[in-house]
């Protein structure tokens, strides 16, 4: 059954459970919004879903009926519970579904390793895609965004809600005030389109901010290497730790004497700017450029 927000509430209230502000829990309750984001990922019969924060089942009900697997994490017990009890019968029919029960982040770079396991052998039996779509809680929006964009895993695509300042974060270009890490990584890894805005109405309780859908595409047009990846992580967090210094003054401290000649040698970038100023293509380039003989001081 589709769950209104009345049913959601009802649910949480006979198993004595109440939206807790430590996990970021809000529910979205938007019934059309939840199929707009099904919509946008555009599910096949052969697929791996990963949903993060599967709260009440609402968003893996809709799931179940176009996926071919669903793996939902769920960090809060009695929602972990709760999910199963629901859910329960719909281990038995169509496409298969796993709950797990801990964070998706081991730590704040790393994705939890049974988790991984199993959208790795579940992939491996279907052959499809591994795909994100999920109503993500606000607090690992952001860390977890970053790890499944930047590692080895292959999510494609990723479509999800986050906080509308996350999503300006994402799509922010150079120069803006929001431009930061988490903006030169999605757009040097990924197309992005923003599906939808949600305001606070869409769930319940309702925040104090608005959130965006958005769908993320990995990019077909570049292909990075492990220790290429790696390069542009250092690179970029190293340089936006220091954010108002120029490119000349951090690149001398990340790079030994040697790397920091060879880049500044070839005048192709403008090592007097500072780092917002540096375009997502420019921060690639500059990692691919140093790929060779790289090494930061640590």
């Amino acid at each position: 059954m589709t769950q209104t927000h009345g049913e959601i509430r009802r649910r949480l209230g006979l198993a004595g459970l109440a939206p807790l502000k430590q996990y970021g829990q809000h529910f979205l309750i938007d019934g059309n919004l939840m199929d707009k984001l099904v919509e946008a990922v555009e599910l096949e019969t052969t697929d791996t879903v990963l949903e993060v924060g599967p709260g009440t089942g609402a968003l893996t009900e809709r799931l179940l009926e176009k996926a071919g697997a669903v793996l939902a994490v769920e960090i809060d017990r009695g929602l972990y519970q709760l999910c199963n009890t629901y859910l329960a019968d719909k281990k038995t029919q169509g496409a298969s579904l796993t709950i797990i029960h801990g964070d998706i982040l081991e730590n704040k770079s790393t994705l939890n390793r049974a988790v991984l396991e199993v959208l790795i052998e579940t992939r491996s039996r279907l052959g499809g895609r591994m795909v994100l779509v999920a109503n993500l809680p606000y607090q690992i929006s952001t860390p977890l965004l970053i790890e499944l964009l930047m590692g080895d895993l292959g999510i494609d695509p990723l479509c999800c809600t986050v906080q509308a300042e996350v999503g300006e974060r994402l799509l922010a270009t150079a120069g803006n005030r929001t431009y930061g890490p988490i903006s030169v990584f999605a757009q040097a890894r990924a197309r992005m389109t923003r599906v939808a805005r949600l305001g606070p109405e869409a769930f319940w309780p309702r925040p104090e901010v608005d959130s965006v859908m958005l769908r993320m595409e990995m990019r077909s047009d570049v292909v990075l290497s492990a220790p290429c990846r790696q390069c542009l992580r250092n690179l970029v967090r190293g340089c936006f730790n220091h954010r108002r210094k120029t490119m000349q003054s951090n690149l001398k401290t990340l790079l030994s004497e040697k790397q920091f000649a060879r880049v500044q040698e070839t005048g192709r970038w403008n090592l007097n700017d500072r780092p917002e100023r540096i375009t997502p293509e420019q921060w690639l380039d500059l990692a691919n450029y140093l790929i060779d003989e790289y090494s930061l001081k640590t």
